[in-house]
């Protein structure tokens, strides 16, 4: 389902630009083509974010030694 909004809306965008663009095309087919495929991608954007599973990983801090470069400098190697 997101895949075909996603697919309509750019098409209407598609047809809409071309209308607005085209001086022989007519023009009552520009804006509303372009407003019905701005509507169809935003709700195809708005149905495949909720879609999105978020994690809620956090990395772990860094210790006074792993936030300065110039601290690796310094070690001895092993």
């Amino acid at each position: 389902m997101t895949g075909t909004l996603m697919l309509a809306g750019l098409t209407g965008v598609c047809i809409g630009t071309y209308g607005y663009l085209d001086a022989t095309a007519p023009r009552w087919l520009a804006w509303p083509m372009l407003l019905a495929g701005i509507a169809l991608a935003a709700v195809g954007f708005a149905v495949a974010g909720r879609r999105v599973e978020r994690t809620r990983y956090r990395p772990d801090r860094w210790r006074a030694g792993e936030s300065s470069p110039s601290s690796r400098v310094w070690e001895r190697p092993s």
